[in-house]
């Protein structure tokens, strides 16, 4: 099975260049890699969900760890399910400038790097839930083996080593092997579409 160790010695041996700058940016090149996948793949191997409470009077809500792009921030008021809709930061603002403003909230944004701002401010402990798209765990020394390796060895690859060629200064290498890591991307992501479809399709019970 596929790790990190394989991974870099495909990476060298693909490339064939088993220099020791290549070598010494193997790293940093899967890192790459990696926060490029974060942001294209679409697999619900990612997807993860925090649940907590709302503070009575705090407009802030820290974002989970590790969280790569929001699908849902909802909240339960009773037995009722509320989706808040996203809004920039500007409009929380404008219409709901003060936390003594407090109800139901309806909206959320980005506050900083760390905090959504919800408006307007809540005026009951509601409990929340927030599904997003998470960051895996980098591979290292330490992790070396993640979903990539078990399940889209060959879209991991691709995808370092055009970021390798790139770095070596190979386009005609970093063309091919970005063309090869857009096919397995559009793979990977039916894949995923096939699955939400037949998930969206099984009769309840």
């Amino acid at each position: 099975m596929a790790n990190f160790t394989t991974l870099k010695t495909d990476i060298s041996d693909f490339l064939d260049n088993n220099s020791s700058e290549l070598t010494a940016q193997l790293d940093q090149i899967i890192e790459n890699a990696e926060d490029q996948l974060a942001d294209e793949v679409t697999e619900d191997a990612f997807f993860a969900k925090e649940t907590g409470s709302l503070s009575i009077g705090d407009d802030t809500v820290n974002k989970p760890t590790n969280e790569r792009g929001i699908r849902y921030f909802q909240i339960t008021s009773g037995t009722t399910l509320i989706q808040l809709e996203r809004r920039e930061l500007t409009f929380l603002r404008e219409f709901f400038s003060s936390t003594s403003d407090t109800g139901t909230p309806k909206y959320f944004g980005e506050y900083d790097a760390d905090n959504f701002l919800i408006a307007p401010s809540p005026s009951a402990a509601l409990t929340y839930e927030i599904g997003f798209t998470q960051r895996l765990p980098r591979l290292s020394t330490g992790n070396t083996t993640n979903f990539y390796t078990t399940n889209a060895y060959q879209l991991l690859l691709y995808c370092c080593l055009h970021h390798g060629a790139l770095y070596v200064k190979n386009p005609e290498a970093a063309a091919m092997y970005g063309q090869y890591y857009e096919r397995a991307l559009v793979g990977i992501n039916r894949r995923y579409a096939r699955q939400q479809i037949t998930n969206d399709n099984v009769a309840s019970t």
